[in-house]
């Protein structure tokens, strides 16, 4: 099953589920909707499945996160106030 966090479903929304109803406000005020009706049911269909059918079980949002990295079993977490310029001296 795909996995998408808050963030990623937000951005999909935004750049791509909203300008879609826009081109499908605009076909059927120009009577030419029925032309493209099938396409436009599967790519919205596709979106909408994204809402409801994905994971996004403690995905939560991206800025929430802290990044996790194991080696060989050993967890490794990031340092604080990490400045590589002064860890090369």
């Amino acid at each position: 099953m795909a996995r998408i966090d808050s963030d990623g479903v937000a951005e999909i929304n935004e750049n791509v589920k909203n300008p879609l109803i826009s081109i499908y406000d605009k076909l059927e005020a120009k009577g030419i909707f029925d032309d493209f009706k099938d396409e436009f049911d599967f790519i919205y269909r596709f979106l909408e499945s994204i809402e409801t059918d994905w994971d996004t079980h403690g995905l939560g949002s991206a800025g929430e996160k802290i990044p996790e990295v194991t080696v060989d079993g050993t967890p490794y977490k990031p340092v604080e106030n990490w400045n590589p310029k002064r860890s090369r001296n």
